[in-house]
């Protein structure tokens, strides 16, 4: 199974973007995750450059690594109580053309990391709740990493073993949606 890891933090030394690393080590053993860093180069969305035909490079590209990965793992921040707008953003190029957007049908789960003292979790509820709208089959289970800097400076680093159970929970469910989604889509290629 490949899972695309998008992390919605531009900063170079991003706690969300270690935190797509962690879950790449917490994967299932038949799992490899690909990360897509091209948050940077999209275009605002604009309905009246988002053509079929010639889509802009960096949302061409967005829409095949998506439509290529058996499912997507987002990895947000929480910015003044919300999602970063360079991932809603993208969010929306990705949800485009209606009908036949990369994320319609997709498995997608939606973790997060904050130096707030829930970890993000109003940013990953917004971040479900766009992302089910747009069109992506949600997985509906919580991972969130609060005071992360303190996190990454102790000697567990940034996922404590005892939350680690709860990472894989998450990222085994995903897994198993895109399992279910490839076994489906045989089913009706037969």
């Amino acid at each position: 199974m490949k899972v695309l890891g998008i992390s919605g933090s531009l900063r170079k030394d991003s706690y969300n973007s270690l935190l797509l690393e962690h879950a790449r080590e917490a994967l299932p053993s038949d799992a490899s995750l690909l990360i897509w860093n091209g948050l940077r180069d999209l275009p605002h969305y604009d309905q009246d450059e988002d053509t079929i035909d010639d889509p802009h490079h960096a949302v061409a590209h967005l829409r095949a690594a998506i439509a290529e990965a058996d499912a997507v793992l987002f990895v947000t921040p929480e910015y003044n109580g919300s999602i970063p707008g360079v991932l809603k953003n993208a969010i929306d190029w990705a949800s485009r053309p209606k009908g036949d957007a990369a994320l319609k049908g997709k498995p997608v789960a939606a973790i997060s990391a904050s130096t707030g003292q829930f970890g993000g979790v109003w940013a990953q509820a917004d971040l479900r709740r766009v992302l089910g709208i747009a069109g992506a089959r949600v997985v509906d289970m919580e991972f969130a990493v609060p005071k992360v800097h303190e996190a990454h400076e102790s000697e567990h680093g940034l996922v404590h073993p005892d939350a680690r159970e709860s990472l894989e929970a998450v990222l085994e469910e995903l897994v198993e949606q895109a399992r279910i989604n490839a076994s489906l889509a045989e089913q009706r290629a037969a």
